[in-house]
């Protein structure tokens, strides 16, 4: 059976939303799968230098390091780009505040990483919190709090 877009919005319309607001929020949430998935990325590389850290390893190797942040800027500019489209949430500003948060701490471990200084246990612990809980309230700001 082929619908129509007249038989979509006034079965949509039955619902109280038209056709349009439901692509309106499906193009969103699929807006927000960029961040995420660059966010995901990002942190495979921070657990794997995290774990180094914990085993003793004062620097993680300066590749995995760069690949690790440029995932990670690539991500928040592509969730500013979402927010600048498509509006946001208490929970969306609340995720970006804590990425810039996490960006830079980020920045200062990378300067430790260039001085070849050990990365301070305690600063890894923070930045990696402050990451986690950003893309965790991210996470439930896209697919679980929706207005």
């Amino acid at each position: 059976m082929v619908r129509s877009a007249a038989n979509l919005n006034s079965a949509a319309a039955v619902r109280g939303v038209s056709v349009d607001e439901k692509n309106f929020e499906l193009e969103e949430t699929v807006s927000m799968i960029w961040p995420i998935g660059l966010f995901a990325i990002a942190a495979l590389g921070g657990v794997v230098m995290a774990i180094m850290r914990f085993s003793g390893r004062e620097l993680p190797p300066m590749g995995l390091a760069v690949i690790h942040g440029l995932f990670a800027a690539a991500g928040l500019v592509a969730l500013i780009l979402g927010l600048v489209k498509f509006g946001y949430s208490i929970a969306s500003i609340a995720a970006l505040i804590g990425f810039v948060g996490a960006a830079l701490g980020g920045f200062y471990l990378f300067s430790l990483h260039l001085k070849r200084t050990a990365l301070p246990v305690s600063l890894v612990l923070v930045h990696g919190g402050f990451a986690v809980v950003s893309f965790v309230i991210l996470l439930l700001g896209v697919f679980v709090l929706k207005p």
